[in-house]
């Protein structure tokens, strides 16, 4: 059905048709969008008499979440979802959080209101069971606490507050409260707050000490740890007086990696990238213990990991190789070739390509972590590509030797240009076993 254009008669429509029925839907929530003021001063209007209609004030507020009607649905709604009963926030908390974290997005006044209605949200009682659930992450960032702690932050960063400026004294006690894990239903505010864990560090390392870094501690709690880490993980950076602040739990998330779920990639990346920057915060022998007890999965990551940090280092990668990278090999690596996986050999080959000039160093540093690829396609295109086979003949002959498997069924299509240069470099080659075995392998699959 279509909502009548006159305010008087929307008055009356609302009130007989307080929600629509699943066979007859009508345009409500587009009126909304359209016709702002009509629909507002009639919400407004029941207001007054003491009627909110549930599923037209939800409606409503999905419609005024749109950029366009943010600003002008707070300046005028505000006030009058600040004297909404209990009910209506029970049955609309998600509507108006979405609405809250529209609003926390743009510069409004009366931000007095947005922190009564925050609090209001997280006040409201929870029947969320709070199982375990898979990505704790997409839950929060939908579930109303979590929207609404996630608006907090979106006023925040507006400010441009700066380092150990410290948390305002209408933000800390919000923040406080919804830290305090004997709060069950605010988990979810708790995954946000970990989420912000390097920002809130910055600006208020004194808070963050007593009601932050508590969340990542395995022996505080298993589970608001996981949150904690998972949440923190998502998006992680490499920021060192943080990790040297939670540098035992840190640490120890490698003894949960298992239950880190699709987080856990994210662990070994940012374990790896610690040791390879080798700061003193935290001492490189603690890293390599945690490194050296990743299971094989998060091995073959933290080998990624290397791999991509290799090819990043551009016009430096001579230099990346001999100071970092070589250097994590020696130190921190497993020894145990009982370790080796085709995941392990394939980023090590492609590793080996990217050190430039110091191809041959790396290829005699990681040989032995070498085997057969059964996909080398894009490995033998790095390598064409480098043109380490007409600089490092020998080594070059050697390192496709190792990679190339005798039952292989098709031929990577720049191997034969790098056979080519291999002999053209060095005319010796030719008659060297590992050139013959290779050629022939290319005539017999052509």
């Amino acid at each position: 059905s279509t909502t009548p254009l006159d305010l008087y008669e929307v008055l009356e429509w609302l009130k007989e048709y307080s929600s629509s029925s699943e066979n007859d839907s009508d345009d409500w929530r587009i009126r909304c969008t359209k016709n702002f003021s009509t629909t507002a001063c009639a919400l407004y209007q029941l207001s007054k008499e003491e009627i909110w209609p549930t599923e037209r004030w939800r409606d409503a507020l999905q419609a005024w979440s749109e950029a366009k009607l943010v600003k002008i649905s707070w300046r005028y709604m505000a006030p009058v979802i600040a004297k909404a009963p209990d009910a209506l926030f029970a049955d609309c908390s998600r509507g108006i959080a979405w609405w809250l974290g529209a609003v926390a997005n743009t510069s409004i006044k009366r931000e007095y209101i947005l922190f009564e209605l925050i609090e209001r949200i997280l006040n409201q009682s929870d029947d969320d069971t709070l199982d375990e659930v898979k990505d704790p992450i997409i839950k929060a960032i939908n579930h109303p606490i979590g929207i609404v702690v996630g608006a907090i932050f979106s006023l925040l960063k507006q400010k441009s507050i700066q380092d150990d400026e410290g948390l305002s004294d209408v933000i800390k006690p919000l923040l406080t409260y919804v830290s305090n894990t004997q709060i069950h239903k605010l988990v979810y505010g708790r995954v946000i707050l970990a989420s912000n864990a390097i920002y809130l560090f910055r600006v208020d390392p004194t808070w963050a000490q007593n009601h932050l870094l508590p969340l990542f501690d395995w022996s505080n709690s298993q589970s608001e740890a996981l949150y904690a880490w998972k949440a923190f993980l998502w998006s992680p950076r490499l920021y060192w007086p943080l990790l040297q602040a939670i540098k035992v739990p840190y640490l120890q998330a490698v003894n949960y990696y298992e239950i880190l779920g699709e987080h856990a990639a994210q662990y070994a990346d940012l374990l790896t990238y610690s040791a390879l920057e080798n700061n003193s915060s935290i001492a490189i022998r603690d890293l390599t213990i945690a490194i050296r007890s990743l299971p094989k999965d998060g091995l073959n990551h933290s080998a990624s990991t290397l791999s991509r940090a290799m090819e990043g280092a551009g016009n430096h990668k001579e230099a990346y190789w001999l100071n970092r990278v070589k250097p994590f090999f020696k130190t921190t690596w497993p020894k145990s070739l009982d370790l080796i996986s085709s995941n392990i050999s394939e980023s090590f080959a492609r590793l080996i390509i990217a050190t430039g000039n110091e191809f041959p160093q790396a290829f005699k540093e990681l040989k032995n972590w070498l085997v057969p690829i059964y996909h080398p396609n894009y490995i033998i295109h790095l390598l064409a590509k480098s043109q380490n086979c007409s600089i490092f003949p020998e080594e070059g002959l050697d390192f496709m030797d190792m990679i190339i498997a005798q039952e292989l069924d098709f031929v990577p299509k720049d191997l034969e240009p790098c056979l080519s240069s291999i002999v053209d470099k060095n005319p010796n080659l030719n008659t060297d076993m590992r050139y013959l075995r290779l050629i022939a392998f290319v005539k017999r699959n052509n």
